[in-house]
């Protein structure tokens, strides 16, 4: 091995020491995994820290129902409009944003705020087409007298019943809403 404090010859440059720790084969296979190594390692990191983001965010969402539970039966509902709009915001999954979304609905329907509730509720569906909630803005659209839409949401809902075992009666008391809605004057 090369004494690395000799001189240079004439036109050869001195390797870096860099070039000299890397030239051995040994020390490139440990750095390589050492390298691997601390990559892996930081992503475990990450997971773990994200699925404990998860977890806590999953604990927070239900912790937040039921507070908006107890504040409704207090009868509070500027309060639980409050709680509701809480609750979206930290919502993670189209289910919880659909759940709250309805829950903000609900709020405001409740103070008689039936075009903002009716808003909340299409934002709902929207997050997640289920069935229950294209019954309420259906039967929304209905006491407005807008038929079209009624009937348009009325077929929503059963088209997401589609095969569940109790969609069919279910089935039959919508197609007898759409009836009425299409009947009346």
């Amino acid at each position: 091995m090369a004494d690395i404090d000799a001189k240079p010859v004439v036109g050869e440059t001195k390797p870096s020491r860099f070039k000299q720790f890397f030239s051995n084969k040994k020390t490139k296979i440990a750095t390589l995994v050492i390298l691997i190594v601390v990559v892996l390692a930081s992503g475990a990191g990450f997971i773990y820290y994200r699925h404990q983001e998860q977890e806590q965010a999953k604990t927070n969402a239900v912790a937040s129902k039921d507070n908006l539970n107890a504040v409704r039966f207090a009868g509070d509902n500027k309060l639980a409009l409050q709680t509701a709009q809480t609750g979206l915001q930290t919502a993670v999954t189209s289910e919880d944003k659909s759940y709250w979304q309805s829950q903000i609905a609900a709020a405001y329907g409740s103070d008689g705020n039936q075009s903002k509730a009716l808003e909340s509720y299409l934002q709902a569906y929207s997050s997640s087409e289920d069935a229950d909630l294209a019954v309420v803005i259906a039967d929304m659209y209905a006491e407005q007298g807008n038929k079209a839409k009624a009937v348009e949401y009325y077929q929503k809902a059963i088209a997401a019943l589609g095969s569940s075992p109790t969609g069919g009666v279910r089935k039959e008391r919508l197609q007898a809403k759409i009836a009425t809605v299409q009947e009346a004057k």
